[in-house]
């Protein structure tokens, strides 16, 4: 993997890990996440905890686990498990995501903006 690459899956993975910690807090804090009903109506729906946890703190773990991953390849090119760590990570993100987007249309009918950048960052690592 060329260097330009490693160097967006640490940009893009810290960017998902900030979206994700932003989500977290504004859910356990009951924080309005951003303007307009479509974030609020997501993150207090049912989909937005699994055993009374904020989906974002997954997220949270999973960004931050690409982060490191992302750094340990950056600085050791023949690292082949952190290549094989980050797309089984991504790989996994991705389908939530795709899940929790299709949630938001078809049943919430709302769109949450942080909850949308945070789909788009993972499914964009995953194609790296």
């Amino acid at each position: 993997m060329k260097k330009p690459y490693k160097l967006m899956l640490i940009v893009l993975s810290f960017v998902g890990l900030l979206d994700a910690l932003y989500l977290t807090i504004t859910k356990m804090a009951s924080i309005p996440a951003c303007i307009g009903a479509g974030c609020h109506a997501v993150l207090s729906s049912s989909f937005s905890t699994v055993f009374n946890i904020p989906i974002s703190v997954f997220g949270a773990i999973a960004y931050s686990v690409i982060f490191i991953l992302s750094l340990r390849l950056y600085k050791d090119p023949y690292r082949e498990e952190c290549v094989w760590g980050i797309l089984g990570i991504s790989f996994l993100g991705t389908l939530i995501s795709v899940f929790l987007m299709s949630v938001q249309s078809f049943q919430l009918h709302k769109w949450c903006l942080f909850c949308v950048l945070s789909a788009v960052i993972m499914v964009c690592i995953f194609i790296i």
